[in-house]
C-alpha cells in the first residue's frame, strides 16, 4: 500500500500515529521520504502499526492495527519518532512523487 493509503487506515482508528524512521535521517522525516528505510509507524503506546516493505511509498500494515490504545497507553518521548500530522502526509507525499517515484512512471496501480 502507499504511505498515505496507511496513513487514511489507520486514521479510522487511531488518534496519533507516530513515525519512526528507522535510519538516520538528514532532517524531518517528512523532507527526507527518500531517506527512509525499514520505517514504522507506530501508535501512542508504542504499538506497530505498518511498516515500510520497499521504498518510501511500499508499505504493509501490521497485525491486529485496528484496535485502539488503552487509556493508560501514552506516548514515549524518548524514541527518535515524529507525530504524523495532515501537514506530515503532505509534505511526505509532495517529496515521494517528485523524488522517490519517478514522476515520468505510473505506479499508481
Amino acid at each position: 500500500m502507499r504511505f498515505r493509503d496507511i496513513v487514511d487506515e489507520l486514521n479510522k482508528y487511531h488518534n496519533q500515529l507516530w513515525f519512526r524512521p528507522g535510519t538516520k535521517l538528514s532532517g524531518f522525516a517528512d523532507q527526507y521520504p527518500d531517506e527512509w528505510g525499514s520505517s514504522t509507524i507506530v501508535s501512542a503506546g508504542g504499538r506497530l502499526l505498518a511498516f515500510q516493505i520497499g521504498d518510501a511509498d511500499e508499505w504493509e500494515l501490521g497485525f491486529g492495527y485496528q484496535p485502539p490504545d488503552g487509556k493508560l497507553d501514552f506516548h514515549d518521548e524518548d524514541q527518535d519518532e515524529e507525530l504524523i500530522t495532515p501537514n506530515f502526509v503532505s509534505n511526505a507525499n509532495f517529496i515521494i512523487h517528485w523524488i522517490v517515484r519517478d514522476p515520468g512512471e505510473d505506479k499508481s496501480e
